[in-house]
This record gives structure tokens, C-alpha cells and sequence, in this order.
């Protein structure tokens, strides 16, 4: 059983790729097991998380996300809006 922090950490990255887990880690590991999927990596450090899940080793399917936790409280710097200059049309002579 992995300690809170790492519990946590995986399930802000699997929220952060738009999985919802309810029951925490333990559960998910015995979800994804019975269906033949591990969780192979998943760093510690919140700066990437890497997880891995693969089928057995004949089916041989491997689907690799690479997830960012999501910001905490963090203000946005520029805006997703362009300039209003941007919006007006040009017209050509």
C-alpha cells in the first residue's frame, strides 16, 4: 500500500487526464489488474507523472500517458483571447 502523498499524486494525475477514481489507489490496482493492466512508473517528484498500462505481454498493447498535475491556485499570466486588433479584417486594395 503506497503512502497518501503517492496516493495522491496518482490520482491528481489521473484527473489531470480525465480519469475519475472512486475508491482510491488500492481499488483502482485491483480494477486494473483483474482487467490485465498495471501501473508500471509513477514519479514521486510532481514534476511528471508517467503511467503505464499494458495488457498481458501476448496482447501485447501499450498505452503511455504522460500527465501534468494541474496547477494549484496558480493566476493565469496572459489571457487565451487575442488582441481586438487581431479581430478586425483587413481589406486589401
Amino acid at each position: 500500500m503506497p503512502s497518501n502523498h503517492l496516493t495522491q499524486k496518482i490520482n491528481d494525475a489521473l484527473t489531470a487526464i480525465g480519469v475519475t477514481v472512486a475508491g482510491g489507489y488500492s481499488r483502482l490496482t485491483v480494477m486494473l489488474e483483474m482487467n490485465g493492466f498495471a501501473i508500471l512508473k509513477v514519479d514521486e517528484a510532481g514534476e511528471k507523472t508517467e503511467i503505464t498500462l499494458h495488457k498481458s505481454a501476448s496482447d501485447d498493447v501499450t498505452a503511455q500517458m504522460n500527465a501534468k498535475p494541474k496547477p494549484v491556485n496558480k493566476p493565469v499570466s496572459k489571457p487565451f483571447a487575442p488582441e481586438p486588433s487581431q479581430y478586425k479584417r483587413r481589406r486589401h486594395p
